[in-house]
């Protein structure tokens, strides 16, 4: 199985995810407008590099890459750019994007009440605090042909408070969101992402096979992350 990592970073969230991986380094493939640093994260764990652009990004190319290297999953992160064409139907169901909240809330724009007055709609993070939300998280979703749109798959829970430390809870985000990508990879892997009907919503839904969706506090995820990969942080 191949994953293809697509980011517009500077390589902190892949270094987290690498660490004490194993094996997982060898199913990943980089793509994207990152920065230098990713690049040598890249090249220190054998990571292959697909391509790398400035400025422009082109679903077409991306395409032509996937189809030519065989990949079987897409998994962005960080990643600034929007899917578009034939890409969403050839990988339909096999693109996800990892977002810093709890989706629906805080997508990629603004809604209509929002304040808006500081920071771009694509600081996720500083509008959660601007808003004034005690409660933000970590999302991996499905990619469709709307931004931030798709049914979310795994959620993190993170709570802080008005005296908590801006640059201490984004580092808590940060890794929260290598853990969600981290144990999604392995269930990717392991053949666990399956697609069926639910009791609740009447449509096929995407699930993790034999995971537990029960919030607890040792375990602030939906579904809950395998036991093990709680300690790699």
């Amino acid at each position: 199985m191949k994953i293809l990592f697509l980011t517009s970073g500077s390589g902190k969230v892949l270094n987290l995810i690498l660490k004490r991986s194993g094996v997982l380094s060898k199913k990943i493939y980089l793509y994207g407008d990152f920065k230098k640093s990713c690049s040598e994260i890249a090249k220190k764990n054998k990571i292959q590099i697909l391509g790398h652009f400035k400025k422009s990004f082109f679903s077409d190319s991306l395409l032509a890459i996937c189809k030519k290297n065989k990949i079987d999953y897409i998994i962005s992160y960080s990643f600034l750019h929007k899917f578009e064409g034939k890409l969403l139907k050839v990988y339909n169901g096999r693109i996800f994007n990892s977002h810093h909240s709890i989706l629906p809330a805080f997508r990629g724009k603004y809604f209509i009440n929002e304040p808006r007055s500081k920071y771009p709609s694509k600081k996720i993070f500083e509008r959660c605090l601007e808003f004034g939300t005690n409660v933000t998280g970590n999302t991996i979703h499905l990619v469709d042909k709307y931004l931030d749109n798709g049914q979310p798959i795994l959620q993190s829970l993170l709570v802080y408070n008005n005296n908590s430390d801006p640059i201490k809870v984004r580092h808590e985000l940060f890794k929260q969101e290598a853990q969600c990508i981290k144990q999604f990879m392995i269930w990717l892997i392991q053949k666990r992402l399956i697609s069926k009907k639910t009791k609740i919503i009447k449509r096929r839904k995407y699930l993790i096979k034999n995971a537990k969706y029960r919030l607890t506090l040792g375990n602030p995820f939906i579904p809950n992350l395998d036991y093990n990969s709680l300690h790699l942080f």
